[in-house]
């Protein structure tokens, strides 16, 4: 279980003895870690790192010989665990208690499926460089099978002076956790572990130092890896035995209820999401523990691509309160007031979204230097719409908590960002104001934070695809480009973004988005679950806990649709639609104007949550639709017809809404 306890206190300068006591749960292998980061107050750019026990250390690596950022670890093995005569000079230190209702990955071991190669290689030689290695020579690994997935017995090496054995394995799919290792032997050797998602880069680096007898050793850090590379090197006086190699998967197991089908592409993808939603699905989301900042524009589109999947809200709640946003803040953190909103309109949770309103007046008193402060990541406009976004997100959210904050000044700060940066001769906008660089991705952002407000989606939709503008470079860029477009309104543009960035790698091999993705195998893989369900379903909370939820079907999109939509408390919402198939076929004496009429559209909604539920049905063309519920004929030639079922009826201009407030399965006719 991960969690971060802010502690407030002054020590002394010296020797400081830091102890953190652990309540855990019932279990026949308990274990322990802590690691993250002393601040000094004061001096946020002076931080002392820590990681417990005397026999593990780690450290990060900032980037390796080719300019890559990694990870390392290094693992020292002890004959003999090291006593304690006891503690002296202790202070309790107060920091905030835990939610009671703290939720925890489970875990399972997972062995290779393949070996790739085998061979050696010079010990002189790069170990940020994945090589294919030469033959053994008079090095030895005998039976290097044995560890796969149904091997048997052990896998025996042993080096020669200034060599090294090289092997590396691929466990057939992208695995969020970390490996365990078990050996025999080999004191004074050396074994690397080199994780990545692709089988010729280095993305994470473990190094364990040998000691004798039996030793089993794991990684510290949270991975997320499909190829194993194994480098063993030092073992030239003996045999040593390798017992195993697995990669321990870490998920938190949640029943999932959403459905989709609409055809077999979408009915793929929508597994595929699934699959996706359940392997960044950690004690946060995502694989980004601490000490590393998270990530929350990332984290919001998980967590709305898991509440399209299932009803519970946990994993949620956790990463809104145990990663919370912190000073000094980014422009990303902006999108914490998005994940609130979306947890509260799902859960209803009043305390937690009181407590992370507390974190969002921090965040705004800090707005100003967030904007004014450059990143390489955040261009001004590119910040200042994210912003814009979460504004509009915290006033939603204290409206229902009946919460004031003042952001207005800030509104009009982001506003004038966003003017300065808008060119008229590319109609886009660029990333900085009086900039040449334009960006799909910032421009999806602004659609994201003001729709069609501006009147310029339909130009920014034809602009983002001329030359020499910057295309999307992750599934996370390409989700918030399509969420802007859904927003504004360019719904079929929409769908040829999911198209190109989901739809076409539907026959790449893998089950995650991950193992199909040519992007960043280090950034976060969503698909596009969420998005479907608001878009093409038209389906979205008003209120919290879902007591006021919208249906507005997109007829004239999807002639035909069936899907399961989670709700909260393991309620749900289902839906289909489809053709009248009664109707008689066109009348070739009809006249044509008559037989292009739009087709009766026959529609099942069930509801089994008690509130309102807003029904909202295209007219597609018709001049005077009909609409009969359960049989009833409520609306006719533009008057409503009572009916005790629908308790209120409204014209608009493109739409008849109709609001039920009641529970049950309703059946609509609209002709």
């Amino acid at each position: 279980m991960q969690e971060t306890v802010p502690l407030e206190g002054s020590w002394n300068s010296g020797e400081i003895e830091l102890i953190v006591v652990a309540q855990g749960g019932a279990t026949d292998t308990p274990w322990f870690l802590c690691d993250g980061t002393l601040q000094v107050a004061g001096h946020e750019d002076q931080t002392v790192a820590i990681t417990s026990g005397v026999d593990w250390q780690a450290c990060p690596r900032p980037q390796d010989s080719m300019g890559n950022p990694t990870s390392f670890e290094r693992h020292m093995a002890m004959d003999a665990p090291i006593g304690h005569g006891g503690w002296e000079g202790v202070s309790v230190v107060d920091g905030p208690s835990s939610p009671r209702d703290l939720v925890g990955s489970a875990e399972s071991a997972q062995s290779p499926t393949v070996v790739v190669h085998v061979g050696a290689r010079s010990s002189d030689a790069d170990l940020a460089t994945i090589m294919i290695p030469q033959s053994l020579g008079s090095c030895k690994c005998v039976n290097h099978d044995a560890l796969l997935g149904g091997g048997h017995g052990t896998t025996q090496v042993r080096t020669r002076p200034g060599d090294t054995v090289q092997i590396q394995f691929d466990l057939g799919r992208q695995i969020s956790g970390w490996p365990l290792l078990r050996l025999r032997g080999g004191r004074g050797g050396v074994v690397d572990l080199r994780l990545s998602s692709r089988p010729d880069t280095s993305e994470h680096h473990i190094r364990y130092h040998c000691g004798d007898g039996r030793q089993e050793m794991a990684g510290l850090r949270l991975i997320t890896a499909r190829y194993v590379t194994m480098s063993l090197t030092g073992f030239d006086d003996e045999d040593t035995a390798i017992e195993a190699l697995h990669m321990i998967e870490r998920a938190v197991e949640e029943t999932a209820v959403g459905q989709l089908q609409i055809d077999d592409q979408f009915d793929a993808a929508w597994l595929i999401g699934q699959a996706s939603v359940h392997n960044s699905r950690q004690e946060s989301y995502g694989s980004r523990l601490l000490p590393d900042r998270y990530d929350w524009l990332a984290g919001w589109v998980l967590q709305s691509n898991d509440l399209a999947h299932t009803s519970s809200p946990r994993i949620a709640r956790q990463t809104l309160l145990g990663r919370a946003p912190i000073a000094p803040f980014e422009p990303g953190d902006f999108a914490y007031a998005l994940a609130v909103l979306g947890y509260y309109q799902h859960a209803g949770d009043e305390a937690t979204t009181d407590a992370a309103l507390g974190v969002l007046a921090r965040l705004w008193s800090q707005a100003d230097d967030v904007l004014d402060r450059p990143t390489t990541r955040w261009g001004q406009a590119a910040a200042a719409a994210l912003a814009l976004a979460a504004i509009d997100a915290t006033c939603q959210i204290g409206e229902y908590r009946q919460r004031t904050l003042e952001l207005d000044a800030i509104r009009a700060k982001c506003l004038e960002v966003l003017t300065a940066c808008w060119d008229e001769t590319t109609e886009l906008y660029a990333d900085d104001p009086k900039g040449d660089r334009f960006q799909q991705w910032t421009n999806g952002l602004v659609l994201l934070a003001r729709g069609d407000k501006d009147g310029r989606a339909a130009q920014i939709e034809q602009s983002m695809r001329r030359p020499g503008v910057e295309p999307i470079s992750t599934f996370t860029q390409a989700w918030v480009v399509a969420a802007g477009l859904g927003r504004a309104g360019r719904v079929q543009r929409m769908m040829d973004v999911i198209s190109n960035h989901w739809l076409r790698r539907l026959s790449r091999e893998g089950r995650t988005w991950r193992d199909k993705g040519a992007f960043d195998p280090s950034a976060s893989a969503p698909g596009p679950d969420a998005l479907w369900v608001r878009h093409l379903l038209g389906v979205r909370s008003l209120g919290p806990a879902w007591s006021i939820r919208e249906v507005t079907p997109p007829l004239a999109v999807l002639p035909q649709a069936q899907a399961r939509v989670p709700l909260c408390e393991g309620a749900s919402l289902s839906l289909s639609w489809g053709p009248d198939i009664d109707e008689d076929p066109p009348d070739p004496e009809v006249s044509r104007a008559d037989n292009l009429r739009p087709n009766p559209v026959r529609l099942n909604l069930g509801v089994d949550l008690e509130g309102e539920t807003h029904l909202r049905l295209e007219r597609g063309g018709r001049k005077r639709p009909t609409v009969s519920v359960n049989g009833e004929v409520v609306w006719r030639n533009e008057k409503i017809y009572p009916n005790p079922i629908v308790h209120l009826i409204a014209a608009e201009e493109d739409h008849v809404l109709l609001l039920l407030d009641r529970t049950g399965h309703f059946q609509i006719y609209l002709e």
